[in-house]
């Protein structure tokens, strides 16, 4: 899922992503490569590399609308367990 929404990310500012020879290379507008992103890529090298297309071009569409695993359950997030354990109040979150 981290990487979907990096691929998203990476989409909305204008970076292009691709594999030269195992490696990841991008072209960005200046400024669009933050440290935060920079670290994310690093981080997630392998699977963004696996993501690519033999050519080179970032297949984002069909990572988008995998039907396979739309449906699947997936981990709540800490603050949703809590809400729903009842450790936090819902109507605490909105006053």
């Amino acid at each position: 899922m981290i990487v979907r929404a990096l691929l998203r990310q990476l989409q909305l500012k204008g970076i292009e992503l691709w594999a030269e020879q195992g490696k990841l290379k991008f072209k960005a507008p200046k400024g669009a490569m933050s440290a935060q992103i920079k670290q994310l890529i690093q981080a997630n090298k392998p699977t963004l590399l696996a993501s690519l297309d033999p050519d080179g071009d970032l297949d984002l569409d069909a990572m988008l609308t995998d039907q396979e695993q739309q449906n699947m359950p997936f981990a709540l997030t800490p603050i949703q367990t809590a809400i729903c354990s009842g450790e936090i109040p819902l109507l605490s979150l909105v006053e």
